[in-house]
């Protein structure tokens, strides 16, 4: 006998991928899919329904993963006629399938979106039974805290992509009431300052609101470390080397951002000097780009299939802004034994650097095409540094010393 409940999931964007993928779906029965856009296509070969076929549906409750207050929350009501007692708003989702009391056993929670990019580097951590990574719903009002606070002691860890909209649901204060005892710690994923930096993105006062919102801020940026006191941490990221077979020699993915006219100038002197390329570059208006079969424009490549071109390729491009510091290409070229050209001359100083296998440059002209195009074995001789694991150390260690 189907004891579960059958539920419609209305709303097919970021909100539905983050429930899909982090939600207990083991007490519903998801019976069909509904969207007043995206009706008549198809989400892993269920079809999305247009709101009016829900008449001819039976289920139990709706969960419409925009905002409730929204217009589809009248719509739905006033004109498919759906009773607002079965729809359940982001609001109550998050506290039945995200922030629900399992988060009890469990000693680090990361609190996140969907976004595999981000969440990579911490999946292996997974497979401990004192983790979690926990997706959160955005576009919430207001998380509402009710019962007793916990007094268990969990460290909840966030990445600053989404601090906004978590701040502006009541997360972060939602947590503080519900475990007291917990530790905020938030790892930066960009630097402060620059065109695209925290502080243009989130504000002026960003570094001021961190700092009172969270126990312990991390950020790979050794500069914004020193400059606004926050504590310096290499991003972490798993040891996965790729097993693919090395087909051409440069591979580069990114945002055209204030870069594009660098990318090119970079592809050109590579391609006029023998070397196959295969560049990946998002946001380009159509007048800007280049008629080259090398470069594929604002196209999306999932992380599960550039992760198989880093495999593929003999060196690893990163173009930072001006005054970032390279953090996840560094990571790969060492891990999958890659060379790298970057123009961050911090990596000068760190551990694995080496003349051999990385190239620092100021301009595209810089590179040393006869370098790139040498054939020998690249061996970083890589002993773990980029763990996750060490992460958790490291928590425990900082907290530790804190108390």
């Amino acid at each position: 006998m189907n004891l579960k409940k059958k539920v419609v999931l209305y709303g097919i964007g970021r909100n539905f991928e983050i429930f899909i993928k982090f939600a207990d779906l083991s007490n519903i029965d998801i019976v069909a899919l509904a969207d007043r856009s995206k009706h008549g296509s198809y989400w892993n070969e269920q079809r999305i329904y247009h709101p009016e076929e829900l008449k001819q549906i039976d289920f139990d409750e709706l969960y419409l993963l925009i905002k409730e207050k929204s217009a589809a929350f009248d719509y739905l009501v006033n004109e498919i006629g759906i009773s607002s007692a079965q729809i359940r708003s982001i609001e109550e989702l998050n506290l039945m399938y995200m922030l629900n009391d399992d988060l009890t056993d469990y000693r680090y929670v990361m609190l996140t979106d969907h976004q595999d990019y981000l969440n990579y580097p911490y999946n292996d951590l997974t497979v401990r039974t004192d983790f979690l990574m926990r997706g959160v719903l955005l576009q919430a009002e207001k998380l509402v805290f009710g019962g007793a606070p916990c007094k268990k002691v969990i460290y909840f860890i966030f990445r600053d992509h989404c601090y906004q909209q978590f701040k502006e649901s009541g997360l972060f204060q939602y947590i503080r009431k519900k475990y007291p005892e917990s530790k905020s710690v938030l790892i930066m994923s960009d630097m402060c300052d620059g065109d695209y930096g925290r502080l243009q993105v989130f504000g002026s006062d960003y570094v001021d609101d961190i700092k009172a919102t969270f126990d312990l801020i991390l950020t790979y940026h050794s500069g914004d470390a020193d400059k606004y006191g926050l504590q310096h941490y290499t991003q972490a990221y798993p040891s996965h080397p790729s097993n693919e077979t090395p087909i051409y020699d440069v591979f580069f993915v990114g945002k055209a951002k204030n870069r594009l006219n660098t990318l090119h100038q970079i592809l050109m002197h590579l391609k006029s000097n023998g070397v196959s390329c295969r560049f990946w570059i998002s946001e380009v208006e159509n007048d800007c780009q280049l008629d080259d079969p090398d470069i594929t424009y604002n196209k999306r490549l999932s992380y599960s299939d550039y992760l198989k071109e880093v495999g593929k390729c003999r060196c690893i491009l990163e173009i930072c802004q001006e005054g970032d510091e390279s953090t996840y290409r560094y990571a790969e070229a060492v891990i999958n034994n890659k060379k790298l050209i970057v123009n961050d001359p911090s990596c000068k100083n760190r551990k694995y650097f080496s003349n051999e296998f990385m190239q620092c440059i100021d301009q595209p002209q810089d590179i040393d095409c006869t370098w790139l195009l040498r054939k020998n074995t690249v061996d970083y001789k890589y002993e773990n540094d980029f763990s996750p694991e060490n992460l958790l150390r490291f928590l425990e260690e900082q907290f530790k010393v804190n108390e």
